[in-house]
């Protein structure tokens, strides 16, 4: 992989922090803004990192492919391992209706997921070759990243650079929401406890989806509180209010090193 030189641009620094604590980076944000938007209706993840859902990607779009840290009932799965028969159906649906992927970061090194990114760009390669590259058709692949891929041949366009410089450019060019002000949209508003582990989340408490700034505009003054309170406290149960796993609980275990 690039990063494992010490000359790549890619090499990351050293990282004390644990894995399970680390934040989203802006591509990730700027990711979950396109989906707000209705410009993105899948993401498949190929990492376990559940940074995708603490950046706001809603967890009923996401495609965990290969596993996932924080959801039990999906592993990581390992090198010899098998998919999960759910997640691979869902990726083949997406390899069949995608007309346009945009493949980040990943070294496309041969993987079951790369099919959602090669199907696409192929389909629209053939597509040009037999009617011209003036013909109106699927916008195919586009891949961004630092180092060459083996499908970088089959890709509409190609960018060799850091996906948060690309993906905020992309985000400036469309005028989504700015990376600092939807950083604090993602993040839970205000403790409401003295023990602070008591939230008031900007989540409709009817059918637990979130709420918009334009939601909060529009609310008269004598509105009952934005949101709804969630009380993260140990041994607290939580129930899920969307997606695949629509009314299962949870409990509180405890907190990370953030908190």
């Amino acid at each position: 992989y690039a990063t494992g030189s010490s000359a790549s641009r890619a090499a990351l620094p050293p990282c004390s922090a644990h894995p399970l604590d680390a934040s989203p980076t802006d591509a990730h944000v700027v990711l979950a803004r396109l989906h707000a938007a209705g410009l993105m209706k899948a993401w498949v993840q190929q990492n376990h990192d559940g940074l995708p859902q603490k950046a706001g990607f809603p967890q009923a779009s996401l495609n965990e492919i290969h596993g996932a840290w924080f959801d039990p009932s999906n592993p990581v799965v390992k090198m010899n391992g098998n998919l999960r028969g759910d997640l691979f159906q869902s990726l083949l649906e997406l390899e069949e209706t995608a007309d346009c992927c945009l493949c980040v970061g990943t070294s496309l090194s041969g993987m079951n997921a790369d099919r959602v990114a090669v199907t696409p760009g192929t389909k629209a390669m053939q597509h040009n070759m037999k009617h011209g590259t003036e013909a109106v058709g699927a916008p195919g692949l586009v891949i961004v990243n630092l180092q060459r891929t083996q499908h970088d041949d089959v890709a509409a366009l190609r960018i060799f650079a850091q996906a948060s410089v690309v993906l905020k450019a992309l985000a400036a060019e469309l005028d989504l929401p700015s990376i600092s002000a939807v950083a604090r949209n993602v993040a839970v508003e205000t403790a409401i406890s003295d023990t602070g582990c008591q939230f008031r989340v900007p989540y409709s408490p009817v059918n637990g989806r979130r709420l918009s700034d334009q939601d909060a505009g529009s609310r008269k003054p004598d509105a009952p509180p934005f949101g709804f309170e969630v009380n993260l406290q140990e041994g607290a149960v939580l129930r899920v209010a969307l997606g695949p796993y629509k009314g299962e609980e949870a409990t509180v275990r405890g907190r990370t090193r953030q908190g």
